[in-house]
């Protein structure tokens, strides 16, 4: 028997990691960031690397909590500066170690390009993307199992509904932190703004509710009578509805 309502059992929650956010409007670094490498400032509402000495990885890393293996992030990204050459690059991380800043990344490398990068390890992929100096864009990289997947588009674009870009079978970075890549320096070099960062660990799922509290506005009811009842969500109408949902 139901002790909770016609047709329905009782749901319970799942704790999932948070999710991260900056917007970096704050002129103090929140704990959860480290920077290993470059030199790293907070004008006018956004994160910028400003550095162009020899340096490799110049990172902010999210690395104040812990991440599953499977994680997302997404950030503005804007070159600032940049001398040709391999060294010159800037974009997002996922999998980055706090302390070293070494981890899979998607990057600007190149006039009109767009690649991926496995720190002092081998570059993957390249794709045409065309872009400028000084413009905004957005990037979005996704780590899954041993696949990697990202998205890069001008800002204020709709953003595209297809991951545009795929690097296969690299497997040596098991873990670590989003991130974002504020260049390098050797043979060239780059400098970069990040604005709108957020991260989000893939591991549990997008939405829970352990109904302690009136239903949110996540939440859409078709007939019935709906309301929480010591943790449970209950459905008590009994007048005649095809569906009641």
């Amino acid at each position: 028997t139901n002790p909770f309502g016609r047709g329905l059992e009782r749901l319970e929650a799942r704790d999932v990691p948070a999710a991260f956010a900056d917007d970096f409007s704050s002129p103090a670094a929140d704990p959860m960031w480290s920077f290993p490498g470059g030199a790293w400032v907070r004008p006018a509402g956004v994160l910028s690397q400003t550095s162009s000495a020899p340096g490799d990885p110049l990172k902010a890393v999210a690395g104040g909590q812990a991440w599953a293996a499977d994680q997302e992030v997404t950030a503005r990204v804007r070159v600032d500066g940049w001398q040709p050459g391999d060294s010159a690059r800037a974009g997002v991380g996922v999998r980055t170690s706090p302390a070293t800043g070494r981890g899979y990344n998607l990057v600007f490398h190149g006039p009109n390009t767009v690649q991926f990068l496995n720190d002092h390890v081998t570059w993957g992929n390249a794709y045409a993307f065309d872009w400028q100096v000084g413009a905004w864009y957005q990037f979005k990289l996704r780590a899954e199992g041993t696949t990697l997947l990202g998205k890069a588009w001008a800002d204020g674009q709709a953003e595209p509904a297809a991951w545009m870009f795929v690097q296969h079978g690299w497997a040596d970075r098991p873990g670590g932190a989003p991130a974002v890549n504020g260049g390098s320096s050797g043979a060239g070099w780059a400098t970069a703004s990040f604005d709108d960062f957020a991260a989000a660990d893939l591991s549990g799922p997008l939405f829970t509710d352990g109904f302690s509290a009136a239903p949110g506005p996540a939440w859409a009811f078709v007939n019935g009578a709906w309301s929480p009842d010591a943790g449970a969500l209950r459905q008590a109408g009994t007048a005649a509805a095809d569906v009641q949902k």
